[in-house]
């Protein structure tokens, strides 16, 4: 039991918290997923590195919402246009002009967000919001490791 618990933690656990913050160093984490209740709860908790103004969160959820029908609709999209082989894997990759497609409106948010708050708070909004699904997925192992 111990083994696992290790394995788990020394090549699950440490390279994805890791990895969440190297591979884009922009992204703005779960935009899409922590709707729009979420969002308001988590920059006004004591979590949160940045405190934002009403209007500044009704901004930042009416641009998300705007795009978030789209966003899901090309996801979903990519993820029917994925090949699978006659064992059940995937042998290829999704459609790469649908990438391209969310990949752009993703960009057009956070460039929006970007525009709002400046350099200094949309950082400390990327970090709230990757320190929040850092928690998230924490919680989530715990809960896992527990014996039944």
């Amino acid at each position: 039991m111990k083994n696992l618990f290790l394995f788990l933690f020394l090549y699950l656990l440490i390279p994805l918290n890791l990895f969440a913050q190297q591979e884009n160093p922009g992204k703005l984490y779960g935009l899409f997923t922590i709707g729009d209740d979420g969002l308001r709860t988590l920059v006004n908790s004591n979590r949160s590195q940045v405190k934002l103004s009403e209007k500044e969160i009704n901004e930042i959820i009416q641009i998300i919402n705007s795009r978030k029908k789209e966003f899901i609709s090309l996801n979903d999209q990519a993820n029917k246009s994925i090949p699978y082989g006659p064992n059940g894997y995937p042998i290829g990759k999704a459609d790469p002009v649908l990438l391209d497609k969310i990949e752009n409106i993703y960009n057009e948010i956070q460039t929006s967000i970007y525009n709002i708050l400046g350099e200094k708070r949309y950082n400390l909004l990327r970090r709230t919001l990757i320190d929040e699904a850092e928690r998230k997925n924490s919680s989530r192992m715990k809960k896992s490791l527990k014996p039944r």
